[in-house]
């Protein structure tokens, strides 16, 4: 979505909070939060005056994404325009058979579209009918909640054998060359996962070089370490099981880094990095153990699967 947290009206989300059974009481506390906001532009390095906006979220503000995920998603039992969301519109017109989705196998339910904040996938048969009653939906959604689709940063991907120019100008969306990345894991990385792993390993290498540069104090690397180097790796941990040599160099990297390393291989380790994964009441500093971290991700997965029949990726799946 174009600026999608500043198009968002604000009459839509209250109507939204009601129509899923939010208290009157709480909807006032969000809407005065949301409402009482005001802006002030620095002209010469002085704030000058204030502007009352009528519509948006504040970017940074915590309660922003949830408020935008109410703006997507909603009942499929709501046929007001101004009162629905993606999700119903969509199934709304997949219900009527004008919309497909895609299937993993022949039993599965279809999958017609994946939300997440401002970021969506559609899914669809790769026909001119389909296409048209995708921009029917966007336009839909546009007219009820304020959104605009950025079309500059939307892509289409087809199966091989369609006719994809044809399909591509009828939504004036230019075709992806590659599904790029998501939470810095990429979508399409063929049969082997040890490119997209190194990347991993990198990318918390070059964060550990950087910081080794700055005079932070013990208790400042271990928030580094704690709420940066060892998260960036979470979303790849929570999908694939990440190869122990990875995983050991990640290690090293972050040892490297706590015991002062300056790149030149001569910090003395005092402790074993199996004893700071420990908790602190045992003697530790309560770092991850990325092998039983990572194993715990997939095992909640599992666990999921089994658990929640009712899930989207049980019935997927």
């Amino acid at each position: 979505m174009a600026k999608a947290y500043d198009r968002v009206e604000w009459p839509f989300l209250l109507a939204m909070m009601q129509k899923l059974g939010f208290a009157n009481r709480w909807c006032d506390w969000v809407m005065g939060f949301v409402t009482t906001v005001s802006y002030s532009i620095m002209v010469n390095g002085t704030p000058t005056g204030f502007i009352q906006p009528q519509r948006g979220l504040r970017q940074g503000d915590p309660l922003s994404p949830y408020l935008f995920l109410i703006c997507t998603e909603l009942s499929p039992y709501l046929f007001l325009i101004c009162t629905e969301g993606m999700t119903a519109l969509i199934q709304h017109f997949a219900g009527r058979g004008l919309l497909h989705g895609i299937k993993v196998s022949s039993s599965s339910l279809p999958l017609s579209h994946l939300l997440f904040a401002d970021d969506s996938i559609l899914f669809c048969k790769a026909t001119e009918g389909e296409m048209d009653m995708v921009k029917h939906v966007l336009d839909l959604y546009a007219k009820g909640s304020g959104q605009r689709v950025n079309f500059d940063k939307s892509s289409l991907f087809f199966s091989l054998q369609e006719t994809r120019d044809r399909l591509a100008r009828s939504l004036n969306i230019p075709q992806g060359r590659g599904f790029g990345k998501y939470l810095g894991l990429k979508f399409d990385f063929g049969h082997s996962k040890k490119e997209v792993f190194e990347e991993i390993r990198d990318k918390v290498a070059t964060w550990v070089h950087g910081w080794a540069e700055n005079f932070l104090t013990t208790a400042g690397n271990e928030v580094l370490l704690k709420a940066v180097a060892l998260a960036l790796p979470t979303y790849t941990m929570s999908c694939f099981l990440l190869l122990q040599g990875v995983c050991t160099d990640i290690l090293r990297a972050l040892s490297s880094f706590w015991w002062g390393s300056q790149g030149t291989g001569k910090e003395l380790h005092w402790e074993k990095w199996k004893t700071l994964t420990q908790r602190k009441q045992c003697g530790g500093l309560g770092f991850k153990d990325l092998f039983c971290f990572n194993r715990a991700m997939l095992a909640k997965i599992g666990w999921c699967l089994l658990s929640q029949l009712n899930s989207l990726l049980h019935q997927v799946l």
